[in-house]
């Protein structure tokens, strides 16, 4: 999450270091485009991470039976959720990587304790 008034981040939960490096590794040798996001920015080149503290990594612009092959390939890891997502704006799909149990109900909990409120008193259904 980040501060609006600032742009800070102010909590995060980041992929195990060891597995932010082995998605990226593997992508990076099998010239697989992909987006890796950390705290305060983004690279889509193994050589701009400077730490393995990743938020998210997104393959990007596969085929749909390749990124069937690479979310298999991690679908039992018990620290990573793997997504398979389809993209319209080209008809190719992308597999997303981000921590497991992190996602917005996740967030709403946090950032609900964070400002002091009921998880009820937030925006309603």
């Amino acid at each position: 999450m980040l501060d609006p008034s600032t742009g800070n981040a102010t909590w995060c939960n980041s992929l195990e270091p060891v597995d932010a490096e082995r998605i990226v590794r593997l992508l990076h040798e099998t010239r697989t485009p992909f987006i890796a996001t950390f705290p305060g920015g983004s690279t889509v080149e193994i050589g701009g991470i400077t730490h393995w503290n990743l938020i998210r990594v997104s393959a990007l612009d596969i085929s749909e039976q390749a990124a069937g092959s690479l979310a298999d390939r991690f679908q039992n890891d018990a620290e990573t959720q793997v997504v398979k997502v389809y993209l319209p704006y080209n008809d190719l799909w992308a597999v997303d990587f981000t921590r497991r149990v992190v996602d917005k109900a996740a967030a709403t909990i946090v950032l609900a304790n964070m400002i002091g409120v009921q998880l009820g008193q937030m925006a309603g259904a």
